[in-house]
């Protein structure tokens, strides 16, 4: 940018903010750097789908005049997944029968981050309706990923999180119903966080009552994601299971001591078999945290029956919504669509039950193992990342790690975690008990200052060909 001696890529969301207050950063020349950041990567990686450039300038404009707001985040532009809406950007949840929605207000939480100045100027790639092992919209096609343009970025925020590796964005948000925030993250090296449930509002949403399903935030930094949680977080009147503001941001600032921090880590949760390459990296991971002071114990709980549960009773509430979609709009899917999300209709009351009678088994064992934890670490991917092109029905992907969060409400967070000889980003995942947001974030904020692998950007891509990288 014009304004050097200042790197914005290499800054945080606040101290971009800070240098928009303070006329040190111009919000235009920002978001044209960010705009022409997205010229130049997107067309290789497919991350953003839909933009209003003539509207994104005159809101910067206005944060320079002093005719916008100010706000904890003034200037900053801010990618929004494709299933939440953005007033005057198309909503169309990855899906051909939704290519005329195009809402007149922001969903609450894209609305909340608007009024403290961030301006929600693109849109990002997601499978239809956020199901699909790629991140390949029927829309806009395939989300490739900035570190290996060969590789996935898997899903369904793949989007997100590849427009954040690449510099297109300085934050963005997330869905996560089985790992989507968390996935995508982690093979795109940066921050994926799934708070406690209901922590954020989902406002509107096709089942306002969902409790496996949660708005998720992204970006490079812990502390950007606690800054987010902070604006984003607290009851709303439109949505009945909404809970607490959550403010860390000001102790999350300075990298907190986490000494004496009780983790149990896992190699293997609910059964996960690890690769190798994988492995090797979490071992390095395993010393950083002995080295801040943490008690690491090899441990976890049986988590057998929690994901036997889990495919029961996502697959039941996802097909409520999905089937009320269909109902106001039969184009909205693809038969084979349709099949794979209906596979509910092939269980019977008594699975049912008996799936909500495993996951109360579940709990109890889950709450003992917190009464001796204070957080859990795991795997994010346990596998290396397959390629983009490989079709859904080959994919053997282990979803097994991502899929404990959500059902149970366990705040969650994908930290980058180094990097697999092949040269790919590894995530590690940070779970606490429910409500224990602020100790995952202290905990993964002391683990991201002592590494700082976000640090380690993608090759920086022009027209499909990988240069220098962008640090």
């Amino acid at each position: 940018m014009k304004s050097d001696p200042y790197e914005v890529d290499s800054l945080s969301a606040s101290e971009i903010a800070d240098l928009v207050r303070s006329r040190k950063i111009g919000a235009v020349e920002l978001m044209e750097h960010y705009l022409a950041r997205i010229d130049e990567a997107n067309p290789a990686i497919n991350a953003v789908v839909d933009i209003d450039r003539e509207e994104a300038l005159k809101a910067a404009e206005d944060a320079d005049s002093g005719a916008g707001v100010g706000g904890l985040l003034k200037g900053v532009p801010y990618a929004v997944k494709d299933c939440f809406d953005v007033r005057g950007l198309r909503t169309t949840h990855g899906s051909v029968g939704s290519l005329s929605q195009i809402p007149k207000a922001d969903s609450t939480h894209v609305s909340r981050l608007r009024e403290e100045g961030a301006i929600p100027f693109v849109k990002t790639n997601m499978p239809p309706f956020g199901f699909g092992q790629q991140t390949l919209s029927s829309v806009f096609g395939l989300t490739r990923n900035p570190y290996n343009l060969s590789k996935t970025v898997t899903a369904s925020s793949g989007g997100s999180a590849a427009a954040l590796a690449a510099r297109m964005t300085v934050i963005a948000d997330a869905s996560d119903i089985g790992g989507s925030a968390r996935c995508p993250a982690a093979a795109c090296n940066v921050v994926g966080f799934r708070p406690s449930h209901a922590v954020i509002p989902w406002h509107p949403a096709y089942d306002p009552y969902s409790v496996a399903n949660s708005v998720g935030l992204m970006a490079r930094t812990i502390s950007d994601i606690a800054l987010m949680l902070l604006i984003s977080s607290g009851s709303h009147k439109s949505t009945p299971t909404t809970s607490r503001k959550i403010d860390c941001f000001s102790e999350l600032t300075p990298p907190p001591a986490i000494a004496g921090i009780k983790v149990a880590w896992s190699y293997s949760p609910a059964g996960t078999s690890t690769h190798p390459m994988i492995a090797t990296v979490l071992d390095n991971c395993r010393n950083v945290f002995e080295g801040l002071g943490c008690l690491v114990e090899e441990a976890c709980p049986d988590l057998t029956d929690a994901h036997d549960a889990y495919r029961i009773l996502c697959a039941l509430e996802t097909w409520s919504g999905v089937r009320g979609i269909k109902e106001a709009n039969e184009e909205a899917f693809t038969p084979e669509f349709v099949n794979h999300v209906s596979r509910i209709t092939k269980y019977s009351s008594d699975d049912i039950a008996l799936a909500m009678m495993k996951r109360t088994r579940s709990w109890k064992l889950m709450a003992d193992f917190f009464s001796r934890f204070d957080v859990m670490v795991w795997p994010v991917n346990p596998q290396p990342l397959y390629d983009a092109e490989l079709p859904e029905s080959e994919i053997d992907f282990d979803w097994r790690p991502l899929e404990i969060s959500p059902q149970f409400g366990l705040p969650s967070v994908s930290v980058p975690a180094g990097f697999s000889s092949d040269s790919l980003p590894v995530g590690i995942q940070i779970l606490g008990r429910p409500g224990a947001d602020e100790l995952v974030l202290r905990v993964a904020r002391a683990f991201e200052a002592e590494t700082e692998y976000w640090k380690q950007g993608p090759p920086r891509i022009v027209g499909g060909k990988g240069l220098s990288p962008p640090h």
